[in-house]
């Protein structure tokens, strides 16, 4: 239903629409993709399965129909075209990790692992979402942000362990959303009049042909010639030895210093250069002619984002290349990448080895302290649509909000834990843990950061994308990994940027 219906005994009747119905959700679908997506993520994860394994399989068919406009695929429910963005998902209430399943006997289930890192690897008591309140700076445009606040380079692991982009701009096919401000990463612009032997480095560069400015280019340089050839008239019948018009067109090289040759052989050597030049050979002058046709644009990444942004992604990385190096146990000699002929598409030859849950990527990795927030500086809290305000059975009160703080111990982010975790951690004395960077965040709200302590020399409605969306993980060594724990916002002042915070990191 999409709609409630009243009617009287007249015969005319009103109607009212639901908010976020199922139906009324559809009508947006080729509009903006990627909200389409959000709202169905809230949807599905309140749904209470009997295999919680099952979130996936229940979920394919609207990932079908998703895919339709945003042309690419998804990775354990997150949208390759927009995948700085899914990941900014939080539990509504308590949530426990999906590792072995409790209610199933079938023997799929038993190998089957879902990541930290996507809202399918967890079994909400509450359902994931995607807090409007936390994304706004996102959502106002989404094109926007994720090409100019992003940075990393996403890889994952194939079913063989190799190493694959989750998304490649030189090969992708871009959103078809109508409104473009809610489309994901570019795609990169096909090359023309590219010079031949051109390796795919060149390509990299995002290097493009430019037919309007070639044209322009050589139309002037005809008229100028033209224009002199009518000016200088004069001039022109002093140089006798000059050769007919040939030379408006192909005027011919500087002659090389060469031994004086015999007069007959002078002469037919000159014949056979105007010859060549008033006929020329496309074979042996078309590279020349590709390379003055082409220019280069502003260097982009694999991603579609340009290096000139608000992000200052030119310093993101204080390494020049960073190449992966960290193995996992099961396959400890080397890392393979690899590029798949047809970018971000899974090997769909091969299901039978589908991707495996771990992310391997750079950025940078800080220690942070968390500190419980004071219950009487907390504003009250947020009002149930209903317009009732929130009681002890409200799953969020499973959650527990909770200050960020540097190594001086000044207060510099905010994010909610669970509950029971974070209790676990302070009775082993642990206040120290690890947090990574992903994106930019555009600002606090109030209830993340009630009181403006000037972390930065800012006044709060000064402060713009001087946030970090990050990831509070907890690691695993005897696995090689990272897990995802909670999402949060930190200061970017509160990192050094030194390189011994940048980072090689397995997400899984």
């Amino acid at each position: 239903m999409s709609e409630d219906v009243f009617s009287d005994k007249l015969g005319r009747g009103w109607s009212l629409d639901l908010v976020q119905a199922p139906l009324q959700l559809l009508s947006q679908l080729k509009v903006r993709t990627i909200w389409f997506y959000i709202h169905c993520v809230d949807l599905y994860t309140t749904r209470d399965l009997y295999e919680p394994f099952d979130i996936l399989a229940a979920f394919g068919g609207m990932c079908k129909l998703m895919e339709e406009t945003m042309r690419a695929p998804l990775i354990f429910g997150l949208p390759t075209s927009h995948f700085d963005l899914a990941l900014l998902w939080q539990p509504v209430g308590k949530s426990v990790r999906l590792e072995n399943s409790t209610a199933s006997d079938d023997p799929k289930y038993k190998d089957m692992r879902f990541p930290s890192w996507s809202w399918c690897g967890w079994n909400h008591q509450a359902g994931a979402t995607y807090d409007w309140d936390m994304v706004a700076g996102c959502m106002a445009d989404v094109r926007a942000w994720i090409l100019n606040h992003t940075w990393i380079d996403w890889h994952i692991r194939n079913g063989y362990g190799t190493l694959r982009r989750v998304w490649d701009a030189r090969k992708a096919k871009e959103d078809k959303s109508e409104d473009e401000r809610w489309r994901g990463y570019k795609t990169a612009k096909k090359s023309h009049h590219r010079a031949e032997g051109a390796d795919d480095k060149q390509s990299d560069d995002s290097i493009e042909s430019s037919d309007d400015d070639t044209d322009d280019d050589y139309s002037s340089s005809s008229k100028k010639k033209k224009d002199h050839g009518v000016s200088g008239s004069t001039e022109s019948r002093r140089r006798t030895q000059a050769p007919p018009p040939i030379q408006l067109f192909a005027p011919p090289p500087q002659p090389v210093s060469m031994p004086a040759p015999v007069p007959q052989q002078r002469a037919q050597t000159q014949f056979q250069r105007q010859t060549t030049n008033t006929f020329p050979n496309p074979r042996s002058q078309a590279p020349e002619v590709r390379r003055t046709r082409v220019h280069v644009l502003p260097k982009t990444d694999k991603f579609g984002r340009s290096y000139i942004g608000e992000s200052t992604i030119r310093k993101v990385s204080p390494k020049p290349s960073s190449e992966f190096n960290l193995t996992l146990p099961e396959d400890p000699f080397n890392v393979l990448t690899t590029e798949t002929t047809r970018a971000s598409l899974p090997p769909r030859f091969v299901e039978e080895f589908p991707d495996q849950p771990f992310l391997q990527f750079f950025t940078w990795r800080g220690g942070f302290h968390l500190a419980r927030c004071d219950a009487e500086k907390q504003p009250a809290p947020k009002q149930l649509p209903n317009g009732t305000a929130k009681t002890t059975t409200d799953p969020s009160v499973a959650l527990s909000r909770c200050d960020i703080c540097d190594r001086r111990g000044d207060k510099c982010g905010s994010i909610v834990v669970d509950a029971e975790w974070l209790d676990r951690k302070e009775r082993d004395k642990k206040t120290l843990f690890e947090f990574i960077a992903i994106s930019d965040a555009k600002q606090f709200t109030e209830e993340e950061f009630p009181d403006w302590t000037y972390y930065i020399p800012k006044e709060r409605i000064e402060s713009e994308w001087d946030l970090y969306f990050v990831l509070l993980v907890e690691s695993f060594p005897e696995e090689g990994i990272y897990r995802r724990v909670a999402l949060g916002k930190v200061f970017k002042a509160a990192f050094t940027h030194s390189e011994d915070e940048w980072k090689e990191i397995i997400l899984g």
